[in-house]
């Protein structure tokens, strides 16, 4: 993604994108089919990876204010989100970091 984006888990509960921007990018909406447990890999590109991501649909952010996001070029954060019909709550990890 160069620019930013919208998340449709009704295409399925797994998705993954590839992050590509210097200035940083932004989720502007996420919709969801349901009640349920979703699972984003993030990412980063070879060249220009993108420094941040916001989050501007979700609830909570479990462990604290910002969600964590592997930045350096060709690595990758999983982003666990559990939505209960109404709330978003947020979870990432950093894959070897």
């Amino acid at each position: 993604k160069t620019a930013n984006f919208t998340l449709d888990f009704t295409t399925g509960n797994n998705q993954s994108v590839t992050l590509q921007s210097a200035s940083g990018l932004s989720v502007t909406a996420i919709t969801f089919p349901g009640v349920g447990k979703y699972t984003l890999t993030i990412t980063q590109a070879a060249t220009s990876p993108c420094p941040s991501l916001t989050w501007s649909t979700i609830s909570k952010i479990v462990g604290g204010t910002s969600a964590v996001l592997n930045t350096a070029a060709n690595t990758q954060t999983i982003a666990v989100i559990y939505y209960d019909g109404t709330s978003a709550w947020l979870s990432t990890s950093k894959v070897n970091a």
